[in-house]
């Protein structure tokens, strides 16, 4: 006969193995999964959130160990083997949603002024890759469930006294560890590496190109590492600094920026395309010289198309309806940034009136809106703050006066000599290939979207250049800067930077696919276009080096 209290015994220690064994595989999965983003944590001067990557590794835990212990205590191993696909299925949706979600939810905690927003969105992008690696996972967590009984029953017999685990027993429930590590790794590539790699690598730019005394462009060429990107802000940068997540877009572009911010009160974004630093700007010119500009002009400065932002209507009555309390000197400082929204206050010289605004995106900037605060003239007069204006999605960009472009054939090709120089086949290669994003006189995608009619002005809506583009078509990029005017060509020192750059990273949607000969004749027309002198000799790769982009000022 048998004994009962033996099956009872033999229940318990299989439940509390088939428990351990479950937390072993949960742990494992999360060092496979986040372990290189920790360490990166640790040696960088990063703020990604680690706490949510702690949440995260307790939620896996948690899991494993719940998948575990149940599919013990059924024993069946088709019933062990659905427990885990269904454990599997959430630990991959935890694995998924934590560097977005996870993030959110750590921002909003820490600063209820950004409850609500979405800061980190979760995409179409992201939910690829967060199923592409799921398939690893389900497939080996659904064959570890459907052996799981086999080896609890294995694992039993290598027991002493007390149902104490010997060496063999330890060795056979760590045994499957390494092949969950392997699926927490690929999960790591497919699901977190872009978020980690575009801080990594803005890391090293700014960490050896910040005090390089000798030429960026070549040692970026010799170290594959674009430090020119950098060019013309070394100054700038102070050796403390931190860096955080900007605005993602794991699209077929993999754009993410990345926001540096230093002690000395510098603050730089640089663009990753492709695990690739592509350029680094300075983030703080819409928000302390656009928005003062459109507070007391109406517009922005002339010479500072770095400085564009884009407003609604109704926003910028509200803002100029405004202007008489904010004053001619309104000082603007920034009081938080979560990802791509920032958060400023534009206050009055004499702190008698201030208006905070929400802005959110990299380039373009969108004013989302913008609130009274609370100061002794608003309190005085009417004991609260004015209400904020409806939010809107900007219909309108603030840019150079549209009325200077003469939309008189505009999209017609440029006039050209008999036979024509390189410059005017430069002109020509411009207007055929870079012309759609930065425009006819090279101002940039949306002041060129401006002088179009109204009913073409959405470039990226559906069956047009948006994802599902017809074939042969493209999508295009939300953001084309000017490329003409004065300091679109700063971060270049000479000729041969310009032509590197564009050789080998335009056009935007096909990198590369013109010949040497026509992107040695789009420098020449972007050189003559900042006033430099291409010479009468056509340009070379042996001489565009001597093309100075920057005639009657230092080079920066």
């Amino acid at each position: 006969m048998l004994d009962p209290d033996e099956d009872v015994r033999e229940q318990r220690l299989r439940t509390r193995l088939g428990l351990l064994n479950g937390l072993l595989i949960g742990v494992g999965l999360a060092l496979g999964v986040w372990t290189l983003d920790a360490i990166f944590l640790v040696t960088a001067p990063v703020r990604v959130g680690s706490a949510s990557l702690l949440l995260g590794a307790l939620a896996l835990a948690f899991l494993g160990g719940l998948g575990g212990w149940l599919s013990a205590w059924v024993g069946r191993a088709w019933a062990s083997g659905l427990i885990w696909l269904i454990v599997g299925w959430l630990m991959v949706l935890v694995i998924g949603h934590v560097p977005y979600e996870g993030r959110n939810l750590l921002v909003w905690v820490t600063d209820r002024r950004a409850w609500g927003l979405p800061v980190y969105a979760f995409s179409d992008a992201a939910e690829t890759g967060m199923w592409l690696a799921g398939f690893f996972i389900l497939l080996l967590l659904g064959l570890l469930g459907f052996i799981q009984a086999y080896r609890l029953e294995g694992i039993a017999g290598e027991t002493g006294a007390g149902g104490r685990l010997e060496a063999r027993g330890w060795f056979m429930l760590l045994l499957p560890l390494p092949l969950v590590l392997a699926a927490g790794l690929i999960a790591n590539n497919l699901v977190n590496s872009p978020l980690r790699t575009a801080p990594q690598l803005v890391h090293e730019v700014i960490r050896t190109g910040r005090t390089y005394e000798g030429d960026l462009f070549a040692l970026s060429r010799e170290e594959g590492v674009n430090y020119n990107a950098i060019a013309g802000l070394q100054d700038r940068m102070s050796e403390d600094y931190t860096l955080s997540l900007g605005e993602v877009d794991l699209g077929a572009a993999e754009t993410v920026y990345v926001v540096a911010d230093f002690d000395n009160g510098a603050w730089i974004n640089c663009r990753v395309v492709m695990e690739q630093v592509s350029f680094c700007y300075d983030a703080s010119l819409p928000y302390f010289q656009g928005l003062p500009a459109l507070l007391t002009s109406g517009g922005l400065p002339e010479d500072c198309p770095q400085c564009y932002f884009r407003v609604g209507d109704e926003q910028r009555e509200w803002l100029l309806a405004r202007s008489e309390m904010i004053g001619d000197s309104p000082q603007v400082g920034r009081l938080a940034q979560w990802g791509s929204y920032v958060l400023v206050q534009a206050e009055s010289a004499d702190a008698e009136y201030a208006l905070q605004c929400l802005f959110e995106g990299e380039s373009p900037v969108e004013l989302q809106r913008c609130w009274e605060v609370r100061t002794r003239s608003a309190a005085g007069a009417t004991g609260a703050a004015d209400p904020a204006p409806p939010t809107q999605r900007p219909t309108e960009t603030v840019h150079l006066d549209a009325a200077m472009f003469d939309p008189t054939d505009r999209l017609g090709p440029p006039p050209m000599s008999d036979p024509p120089t390189q410059v005017e086949l430069g002109h020509y290669a411009y207007y055929l290939t870079c012309m759609v994003c930065h425009g006819d006189q090279g101002q940039g995608l949306e002041a060129w979207r401006a002088v179009l009619p109204e009913e073409d002005r959405e470039c990226w809506q559906s069956r047009c250049h948006a994802a599902n583009h017809p074939p042969g078509g493209f999508q295009f990029p939300e953001y084309a800067p000017p490329v003409m005017g004065e300091g679109t060509l700063a971060r270049f020192q000479n000729g041969a930077e310009l032509y590197e750059y564009i050789r080998t990273q335009m056009p935007w949607q096909a990198p590369g696919i013109l010949s040497d000969e026509e992107y040695l004749q789009i420098t020449a027309f972007l050189a003559q276009a900042h006033g430099a002198d291409p010479g009468d000799e056509p340009l070379t790769p042996e001489r565009v080096g001597e093309l100075d982009l920057h005639p009657g000022e230092d080079s920066p």
